[in-house]
């Protein structure tokens, strides 16, 4: 892990990896503007299915601090980050777990990533 830095309206650090895709993925997250979207509503609760190191979530517990976060991601070390960067906020439940269409048993390869 790099040291934690911060950004302006994000409450926490973020923390990304040196040598995987987690820069490109901060840049289309957090800079991009794929998840400015405009809610009539403010939602209750959130899911990250892919939650990869958990961007998507904390922008939106940035955006919506009282909704509750349900992070899925299957892969040990994205999981693990995902941990590191989500931690100190409230009201996000994590699950090591992956996401099918049909009930199916998964497995995540290096190779497949």
């Amino acid at each position: 892990m790099v040291q934690g830095f911060r950004l302006p309206g994000v409450k926490y650090p973020i923390y990304l990896r040196k040598g995987t895709t987690d820069s490109p993925v901060f840049g289309q997250v957090m800079v991009g503007a794929q998840y400015k979207l405009k809610l009539p509503f403010e939602p209750a609760v959130i899911i990250d299915a892919g939650a990869n190191i958990g961007l998507f979530t904390v922008l939106m517990k940035s955006r919506f601090p009282d909704a509750t976060c349900i992070c899925v991601e299957p892969d040990a070390e994205n999981f693990k980050a995902m941990l590191r960067n989500v931690q100190s906020y409230q009201g996000i439940i994590s699950l090591q777990k992956g996401l099918w269409h049909t009930p199916v048993k998964l497995s995540v390869k290096p190779n497949d990533l």
